[in-house]
């Protein structure tokens, strides 16, 4: 087996003082390559549905949240339901309190993550898909278009439920504003007031304070990505 026909085939770029395409080097290399790509694919998933699951939780609090201040403002005209009413409303405007207090704490915990990892997808998918169309064979082609497809996914996941996070936020002010907030007493529609007003700034989670990260975001990296490909393709073809 010739080194030149297999060359193509090792994962990653191999400086050793000895030829690693010859057949008693390959496999093992080969297979040290398969694994580590594995431990490094388990590891970015394993992280990745951390910060998932923890934004989907806050996004159904949120939701909930939204739904049952819809509910509250049927109140009757006596005076203990209108207590009870007021007493449920305070008590929701605390969870909401937390919510955003929780949201600000994932926000700055991920935040320079998110940031790096919205760079990389854009540096990637430009440089990737230069080296792809520049590239000799089909082979080689997959060999770059797999990691930019599988960094281009992982940062719509992000995305995805960073824009469903803003969404939900501004759902809670919409509930508020539903509810039967107009046949209640004046300290109830105050109270409801203070709380559409604080519910109307949507929540997010953000990229080192730099970019947000919802779905334009993510829009707005593929199509500089491809700007950015278009001119290193133009210069490449002069």
């Amino acid at each position: 087996m010739r080194s030149e026909e297999i060359a193509w085939v090792h994962l990653f770029a191999l400086n050793l003082p000895f030829d690693t395409t010859k057949p008693f080097f390959y496999w093992p290399f080969f297979s040290f390559e398969l694994w580590m790509m594995f431990c490094m694919g388990w590891i970015i998933i394993s992280t990745d549905m951390l910060h998932v699951t923890l934004t989907h939780l806050v996004t159904m609090e949120l939701n909930n949240l939204g739904l049952i201040m819809g509910e509250i403002g049927w109140v009757d005209e006596d005076e203990e339901s209108e207590e009870k009413a007021i007493r449920e409303l305070k008590k929701l405007s605390r969870i909401h309190q937390q919510l955003i207090e929780v949201t600000n704490e994932l926000d700055t915990i991920t935040s320079l993550l998110l940031f790096v990892n919205a760079f990389s997808c854009l540096m990637i998918l430009c440089v990737a898909s230069f080296l792809a169309v520049t590239g000799e064979g089909h082979l080689f082609m997959v060999k770059y278009i797999l990691p930019a497809t599988a960094i281009a996914w992982q940062f719509f996941i992000q995305c995805h439920f960073g824009n469903a996070i803003t969404d939900a936020s501004l759902k809670v002010s919409e509930g508020v504003y539903n509810s039967a907030w107009y046949k209640a007493s004046p300290k109830y529609r105050k109270l409801a007031l203070l709380v559409m007003m604080r519910a109307q700034k949507a929540q997010k989670l953000t990229g080192w304070k730099f970019i947000d990260i919802n779905m334009e975001t993510y829009f707005w990296i593929i199509q500089t990505a491809h700007t950015y490909y278009s001119f290193l393709k133009g210069i490449y073809n002069s």
